[in-house]
């Protein structure tokens, strides 16, 4: 790489960190942890940069398509982690409340019994957050695909969840 290319790319990246940092104090309060359900079961930390991007990542139990068939089945619960990058777009914003729906994209991968698969997932959804309070909630519902060659090339998921903020 030459001189003047590496000169651009550092600052470049030096605008862009200063930027986010810039964006992050923006917010009253970026960074929230809370429990989610549906597909994962387990914990969720989501930090917002601006207040319309934000980054959500989760990990915990998975009960895979196996779990949404009618009858038992004796596999045990796999893990399930993924990271997305989600833009909001504000549909309701009052003094106390906002309620932005989302759309989203990043990578979900599960466990079962070693590495079984890493897929897209595409999370569509709506939160409620009251982030002025003295108690800054969000509630979220979201209906979170996954695509990928196993195991279903289009798993539908369902998630919701509650974080705290500080």
């Amino acid at each position: 790489m030459s001189r003047t290319m590496s000169t651009r790319l550092r600052l470049t990246t030096a605008f862009m960190v200063a930027f986010m940092a810039a964006q992050t104090r923006a917010q009253t309060r970026p960074f929230g942890f809370g429990v989610i359900g549906g597909e994962p079961v387990g914990a969720t930390i989501k930090v917002w940069f601006n207040p319309y991007i934000g980054m959500d990542l989760a990990a915990g139990a998975d009960f895979g398509p196996e779990s949404r068939r009618p009858f038992p089945y004796d596999m045990p619960p796999g893990f399930q982690t993924h990271i997305e990058i989600l833009g909001h777009l504000p549909v309701v914003r009052t003094n106390t409340l906002r309620m932005p729906v989302y759309i989203g994209v990043g990578p979900k991968v599960s466990f079962r019994a070693g590495f079984e698969s890493v897929r897209a997932r595409t999370p569509v959804g709506v939160c409620l957050l009251w982030p002025r309070t003295p108690f800054p909630w969000e509630f979220f519902v979201e209906f979170a695909p996954s695509w990928g060659p196993r195991p279903l090339p289009f798993d539908p998921d369902l998630a919701a969840g509650i974080r705290y903020y500080f």
